[in-house]
């Protein structure tokens, strides 16, 4: 009797740990932090950001950019605002607008039920009040990732070809692994292929970020963070030119990598 009561209790004691370890685990998971700033720059000792994001509730409403403006009539440089982006969204709450600095702004296009824009149309007024207009087809794999933009000139009275082709190519860890970008312009053509390696396991903050900015794509959509770039151009000349970074990270208790500054919750 005395060992079936010992194996009851012990039954229950394991099960209770187990139901523990189960709900520790779902909350880990469940937590999510917003990014509040990115684009780290550590000077002098001191940690500094190039961009800031203001939020209501979970939608970001604003970008705020920062760098060194000028300051007062010593033409000396101080770290600072030096520009906004407005961020709108229709009545599905997907983004419609984003409205930079310098009259221009960048429209989103949408199918039903696709939480990703088709199209893209960046407007920019000249200060004589001329429109000029360049679009964007966007298209993405079966994953919802991004996967192809093509970029052109949509302007009849604009005197130049222009256009630029971005493929995107992900690995089977749901990462991506390279861009081939192809520019046309007026005869000339410049190739660039970015590759990205030697990525981590830890979660990716950027894919909390539900807005298309046009330079969160390289990050937005793969499942972890890539610590190797390699970058190569190949320019209509012949000429060519490569660059390499590597990136180390230390990471918060929430399994994001400590290259922002985060609100979890």
């Amino acid at each position: 009797m005395n060992k079936l009561l010992f194996s009851f209790f012990l039954g229950l004691i394991i099960s209770s740990c187990s139901h523990d370890d189960d709900v520790n685990q779902i909350e880990l998971a469940e937590i999510n932090c917003q990014v509040l700033k990115y684009q780290q720059l550590i000077i002098l000792d001191s940690i500094l950001y190039r961009t800031s994001l203001v939020y209501e509730g979970n939608k970001v409403m604003q970008r705020l950019n920062y760098g060194n403006i000028l300051s007062g009539s010593t033409g000396q440089t101080r770290w600072g605002l030096s520009s906004f982006d407005n961020i709108f969204y229709n009545s599905e709450n997907k983004v419609s607008k984003i409205e930079y600095a310098a009259n221009r702004f960048d429209l989103f296009y949408y199918t039903d039920g696709n939480p990703n824009p088709f199209k893209r149309e960046y407007i920019r007024i000249s200060d004589d009040g001329y429109v000029s207009k360049w679009s964007e087809n966007i298209t993405y794999d079966e994953s919802g990732r991004i996967s192809n933009t093509f970029f052109y000139a949509d302007d009849p009275n604009y005197p130049y070809v222009e256009e630029t082709t971005i493929n995107y190519i992900y690995n089977s860890d749901s990462n991506l692994a390279k861009i081939i970008e192809v520019y046309r312009t007026s005869g000339n053509t410049t190739t660039t292929t970015v590759d990205y390696s030697e990525y981590d396991s830890h979660k990716n903050p950027f894919k909390n970020i539900n807005v298309p900015f046009i330079e969160n794509r390289p990050v937005q959509f793969s499942r972890n963070n890539y610590k190797k770039k390699h970058t190569k151009t190949i320019y209509t000349d012949g000429e060519t030119y490569s660059s390499d970074f590597e990136y180390g990270f230390s990471y918060n208790e929430y399994d994001y990598p400590l290259i922002a500054e985060y609100n979890c919750h």
